[in-house]
């Protein structure tokens, strides 16, 4: 597969007009097939594409779409990968949530604060937490000392999980 693809881009790739019909297919690998020799293309319309691809049925698809908005400088960018934090697969989102870390804004604080600040946080990946945490510092800055600070100290009550407690001691390296 990689051989084909690495085939199919030398020499200019395959012109774009050909892959579009084919992030329809019904098939998940061809639509992440098209997917990746579409995002080699650069081409401007790429993110619409993407942006309707972040709801597809098979989470593989939605984990490409992620890799492919990592690559893009388009500002529309950070908002998608803000909405993918919400997607059901936690690859997914800890994909989304590393993209933010380098393409987000002052904007995407207050929606990785939601997540951050979820009652659900203990329970996800320590991957996700990472990435989140991180992305969180990371565009937060000094605004998100406190929070931090919070989750990775000892208390009486209430104390985090040691994969949060790690995460949240990582990102105020960012900060």
């Amino acid at each position: 597969r990689k051989t084909v693809l690495a085939l199919l881009n030398t020499e200019g790739g395959v012109p774009v007009r050909y892959l579009w019909p084919l992030l329809d297919d019904s098939r998940w690998f061809v639509v992440r097939n098209a997917l990746q020799l579409a995002t080699r293309t650069g081409d401007p319309a790429l993110v619409s594409h993407l942006e309707r691809l972040l709801f597809h049925h098979d989470a593989r698809v939605r984990r490409e779409v992620m890799r492919s908005l990592d690559t893009l400088s388009d500002p529309h960018v950070a908002t998608l990968l803000g909405r993918a934090l919400s997607d059901d697969d936690s690859s997914v989102r800890t994909l989304a949530a590393h993209g933010l870390a380098r393409h987000g804004g002052r904007a995407q604080v207050t929606v990785l604060q939601q997540h951050v600040e979820s009652r659900d946080l203990d329970a996800r990946p320590s991957e996700e937490v990472n990435a989140l945490l991180w992305a969180y510092a990371c565009l937060g800055g000094e605004a998100t000392v406190d929070t931090l600070n919070k989750m990775w100290k000892r208390r009486l009550f209430g104390t985090r999980s040691m994969p949060v407690r790690l995460a949240a001691v990582q990102a105020l390296s960012a900060v």
